[in-house]
């Protein structure tokens, strides 16, 4: 049989075991509460950001600079992995967005730049017709130069006030 200070000293260790599992458990039930309640509070700030329209330059550019800066206050969370996919595809759409403007006023210049020089044309074909004494042909080309041009076309007040005298002296002639 064991001695009565073994036996004390086995039922002190017990009962410090037996502090340290329940001192352990305490420690580990409260750290998975904060976190469930971290968690909770990082979903609920993710569902409020505003979402964006993916074909607006704006709104891409708005919902990526919320999901940044709430990365930034949230670095981990569950649903970390959704935040950093949707994080990259609005980048990337966002550097699509981009190009595809660019694009679109390089195209839109060099349309206007191809209207530009149509009316030039038209205008040039207007004045010989004009001078050989065409002054039906010298109207239809600078009609086409009017409707090719462009509203701030440095030739278009001069030209429509030579559609309206050739209009005139043709309504005279009948």
């Amino acid at each position: 049989m064991l001695s009565n200070s073994k036996l004390s000293t086995q039922i002190t260790k017990r009962g410090q075991v037996r502090w340290f599992l329940v001192v352990s458990v305490l420690v580990v039930s409260t750290s998975i509460c904060m976190a469930a309640l971290y968690n909770r509070n990082a979903q609920g700030e993710w569902e409020a950001l505003p979402a964006a329209r993916t074909d607006d330059v704006d709104s891409v550019a708005a919902r990526l600079s919320e999901i940044e800066s709430f990365n930034q206050r949230y670095p981990v969370w569950l649903g970390l992995r959704k935040a950093q996919t949707e994080h990259s595809f609005l980048r990337t759409r966002l550097e699509v967005l981009k190009t595809e403007a660019v694009l679109a006023a390089a195209q839109s210049q060099e349309q206007s730049d191809s209207r530009q020089h149509e009316a030039e044309l038209a205008r040039q074909r207007g004045l010989q017709f004009a001078q050989s004494g065409d002054f039906r042909g010298a109207l239809d080309e600078f009609r086409i130069a009017l409707y090719s041009s462009e509203s701030d076309w440095e030739e278009r007040d001069r030209i429509t006030r030579d559609v309206n005298a050739i209009e005139t002296w043709l309504e005279e002639e009948k």
